[in-house]
Formats: structure tokens, C-alpha cells, sequence
């Protein structure tokens, strides 16, 4: 379950700073969501996901891992991050380069901003099943309007 302290704190952080913030703050609170957790449940079953690697060690990554924890079939098996940050409670970091060499069966990229790039390093080390955050976010969503043909 997601500790109430933890999403405050992340909330607080979100506030303080400003406009790529707008966005974490809505990524972090629709992930906090019912809503959001089911979409990314639906996500996780429909796919068959059993092993997650999350690239991004922030505030974002943080609540993503507790809402995966919450899934029992599923089980985060690495963290990624760049500057091994340890903020928000992780302790225990994966290389990029080690992604070719562990078994899991996907990879959510949380840095919004550095997605770009971070997709970039991704194929270089030929990490094909990687996807970002609100992928899993808008699934639900997504599956809605496929459900009812407007987009299909």
C-alpha cells in the first residue's frame, strides 16, 4: 500500500518546483488514482508482465513501485538511474549496460523529460522491451475509446 507520508513528500517536491513539475504532479497524482492503478494493472495482466525494471529513481519511480508492489503477480526486479539517487528510498541500483544480461520482461522509463534520451541509451545497449510511463497511464483510457471504434 502506498505510504500516505511518501506521496505527501512527493507531492511537496512537486510543488516546489515548476512547469516539467505540472506534469510529474500529474503523472504522480493519476498513478495515486484508482483509475490510475487500474490502468496499470490492466497493463501489467494484459501484457503478461511478471519482472519490471524502472528507469528513474525519482519521485515518479517511487510511487510506480509501490503501485506495482501492489500487484502480486508482478515484482519489480531493478532500479536504473543515472545518478543512483537515493531520495526517495532506494538503495540498490542496476547498470543500463547490465539490462542485456538479467531476465525481466519489461522496462518503464519514468523521466519525462529525458525520455528522448534515455530511449536513445536504451537501443544502444539493444534493450528492446522498455516502454514510458504514461503508456501505462493511458492504457485504460486508450482501450476505452478502442472498445467503443472512435479510434478504430
Amino acid at each position: 500500500m502506498l505510504d500516505r507520508n511518501v506521496l505527501e513528500q512527493v507531492v511537496d517536491d512537486l510543488l516546489e518546483e515548476n512547469s516539467l513539475n505540472k506534469n510529474m504532479y500529474y503523472v504522480v497524482s493519476n498513478l495515486s488514482s484508482n483509475t490510475g492503478k487500474d490502468s496499470v494493472k490492466n497493463y501489467i495482466y494484459d501484457k503478461c508482465i511478471k519482472k519490471v525494471v524502472i528507469y528513474g529513481a525519482g519521485c515518479i519511480g517511487r510511487v510506480l513501485c509501490d503501485v506495482l508492489n501492489e500487484i502480486a503477480e508482478c515484482r519489480v526486479i531493478g532500479v536504473v538511474d543515472r545518478e543512483c539517487n537515493t531520495e526517495y528510498g532506494f538503495s540498490e541500483f542496476t547498470d543500463i549496460a547490465d539490462l542485456q544480461n538479467i531476465e525481466y520482461d519489461l522496462c518503464i522509463v519514468t523521466p519525462l523529460k529525458a525520455y528522448e534520451a534515455i530511449e536513445r541509451a536504451l537501443k544502444q545497449y539493444n534493450v528492446n522491451n522498455y516502454c514510458n510511463v504514461l503508456e501505462l497511464l493511458d492504457y485504460k483510457r486508450k482501450g476505452l475509446l478502442d472498445e467503443t471504434g472512435i479510434f478504430g
